[in-house]
């Protein structure tokens, strides 16, 4: 039994389930799951982890198991960098390992895994969705380019009088057309009448 649990220790590491008596209290980061040290103490910490806590300043440097006790499981933080422990989950995953295996595991080393270690935390990647307003949606896109000059039409009075005007003479002939006006008043009134009929178009 000792032996089978020597070797699942090496391939299967436990999460946070509590403070193990007659244990080192001090916290080891390992793989971002920041459990006790599994060493058995000599005072308060066991050889090894006493020395680097001295060489620190007196200070362990991911926290006591005093200090792991004092929050929730998931809600630990690392005092030197503020990180929240790993999610068992994605270590199981990781290590291809099922919840049956860590149990029986657990039961070997006479801990109970806590039920939250086994839940998948959904974390969504990437950038989170902008909400768009509804009043943008609406908005029409406006086109590229230069916008494109409507032709007004003017109306010319003085013209559509004109030929209105002429249009109501009675018809004569053009003998009689002559005779009536000389050359060049003739001329010049077909070249206005001509005039007029371009700028109307």
């Amino acid at each position: 039994m000792d032996e089978m649990r020597r070797v699942l220790s090496s391939e299967i590491i436990l999460p946070w389930c509590g403070r193990e008596e007659g244990k080192c209290n001090n916290i080891k980061k390992n793989g971002g799951l920041y459990t006790q040290c599994e060493k058995l103490k000599e005072g308060e910490y066991c050889k090894v982890c006493d020395r680097i806590i001295e060489k620190n300043g007196g200070v362990a440097k991911y926290g006591t198991v005093s200090d792991r006790e004092k929050c929730d499981i998931m809600d630990y933080m690392d005092p030197s960098s503020g990180k929240k422990p790993s999610s068992y989950s994605d270590y199981m995953k990781k290590n291809k390992l099922t919840m049956e295996e860590v149990e029986q595991y657990g039961k070997m080393c006479g801990v109970v895994v806590p039920p939250c270690h086994f839940e998948e935390n959904k974390i969504s990647r990437g950038r989170p969705k902008k909400e768009v307003s509804t009043v943008l949606e609406n908005v029409e896109k406006k086109k590229r380019g230069r916008p494109k000059k409507e032709k007004q039409v003017v109306a010319n009075g003085a013209g559509e009088e004109l030929i209105a005007s002429l249009m109501s003479l009675p018809s004569l002939p053009t003998a009689e057309l002559r005779c009536c006006l000389p050359t060049t008043d003739l001329c010049l009134c077909l070249y206005m009448c001509l005039c007029m009929c371009m700028c109307l178009r």
